[in-house]
C-alpha cells in the first residue's frame, strides 16, 4: 500500500445514551470509545479544550499552562479551574474555582454516590458546555488531519476563525510535572507503561508534521 492509498479512522460514534438505555448526565460525553489515535496528538487535544473553554468562559485565551498537577490529567480553564477528563465524563477539580465556591456555583445535588452541579447552576453549565466541547473534538477528528481537524471544530465551536484561535493555541504552554502525555484517565493509560503507540500513524504524522 502506497502512502496515498492510507487510510486512518476515527472509530469513535456518538452515544446519545448510556449503554443501560438510561439519559446522560450533562457531564457525559456523547461518544462510544476514545480514538485510539488520539493519544498521538494528546498535548494538542489538551491544548484545544483548555483555550476553547477559557476563551468560552473569560472571552479571552490564556498564557498559563494548559495542564494541571494531577495523575490523572486534565485542562486549565480560565474563570473554571481544573477540569478533569475522565474516562466517560469531566468534573471540576476540588480545588478549582467552579468546585468550592457554592456561593459562585449554584445548587450542587447531593446523589447516592456523588454530587453534581444542577444543570441550572453557572458551574453546571460550565461542565455541560466542556462534556459538548469534548464530544464535538472527539467525534470530528480527523485522523488524516490531526491539528488542523481539532483547530476548525473548535474554532466552529466558538464562533470565531480558525486562524484566531491558532494563535490562542500557540501562546499556550503544554507542560509540568504530569503532562508529558497528560490526560492519562482519558485515555485509560497508565502513565507507567509504555504509550500506546501506533508505528505506523507515528511515521505517517511524522513524514507530514515533523
Amino acid at each position: 500500500m502506497t502512502e496515498s492509498e492510507i487510510v486512518f479512522e476515527n472509530e469513535a460514534k456518538p452515544m446519545p445514551k448510556a449503554r443501560s438505555g438510561e439519559d446522560l448526565r450533562d457531564n457525559e460525553y456523547r461518544f462510544d470509545k476514545v480514538p485510539e489515535l488520539l493519544f498521538h496528538v494528546s498535548r494538542a487535544f489538551q491544548a484545544t479544550v483548555s483555550q476553547a473553554l477559557s476563551y468560552q468562559f473569560s472571552g479571552q485565551f490564556h498564557t498559563k499552562d494548559c495542564g494541571i498537577y494531577k495523575a490523572e490529567g486534565g485542562c486549565w480553564v480560565a474563570d473554571g479551574g481544573e477540569l478533569v477528563l475522565g474516562e466517560s465524563s469531566c468534573y471540576w477539580d476540588r480545588g478549582s474555582r467552579a468546585g468550592v465556591k457554592l456561593t459562585d456555583g449554584g445548587e450542587l445535588v447531593l446523589g447516592e454516590s456523588s454530587c453534581y452541579w444542577d444543570r441550572g447552576s453557572r458551574a453546571g453549565v460550565k461542565l455541560t458546555e466542556a462534556a459538548d466541547l469534548i464530544t464535538r473534538l472527539v467525534l470530528d477528528w480527523d485522523p488524516m488531519d490531526p491539528m488542523e481537524s481539532l483547530i476548525h471544530t473548535a474554532a466552529l465551536w466558538l464562533g470565531i476563525s480558525d486562524e484566531k484561535f491558532r494563535k490562542g493555541t500557540e501562546a499556550a504552554r503544554c507542560g509540568g510535572v504530569f503532562s508529558g502525555n497528560p490526560l492519562a484517565r482519558f485515555f485509560d493509560w497508565n502513565p507507567f507503561s509504555d504509550p500506546p503507540i501506533n508505528a505506523e500513524y507515528h511515521q505517517y504524522c511524522s513524514d507530514n508534521w515533523s
